[in-house]
């Protein structure tokens, strides 16, 4: 299994996992400035790899359905809990970190995470 990995802008990144040169999975990758860290979000794939979100084809401005919601296993009860609409992050007041409750532009992927 291979995979293929693409920054779409400077605020969303892909990675298409590939079996015998066919795609089998989709993940977009956004930069959360909450937790200050990568958060996936699958598009396509096998049943297997979890629930799907939908996503409305804009690489610049993206939106994504329903709400993201990633347990931060590095911390014990933290949360992330968000929408991406419009290029926009709402958080949900259920997320554990400074953010929670407010809405920020989606930003940039940092360079590091580029490479």
């Amino acid at each position: 299994m291979g995979m293929t990995i693409q920054l779409l802008s400077s605020k969303l990144a892909t990675i298409t996992h590939e079996r015998d040169g066919l795609p089998i999975s989709v993940q977009h990758f956004t930069w959360c400035p909450g937790c200050q860290m990568i958060h996936p979000i699958n598009v396509t794939g096998c049943p297997q790899d979890g629930p799907k979100w939908s996503f409305d084809g804009n690489a610049q401005a993206p939106t994504f359905g329903p709400s993201v919601k990633v347990d931060l296993g590095r911390n014990p009860g933290a949360t992330c809990h968000y929408f991406v609409r419009a290029g926009q992050i709402q958080f949900c007041g259920d997320s554990t970190h400074a953010l929670a409750g407010k809405t920020v532009p989606l930003p940039d992927i940092p360079d590091d995470w580029r490479d």
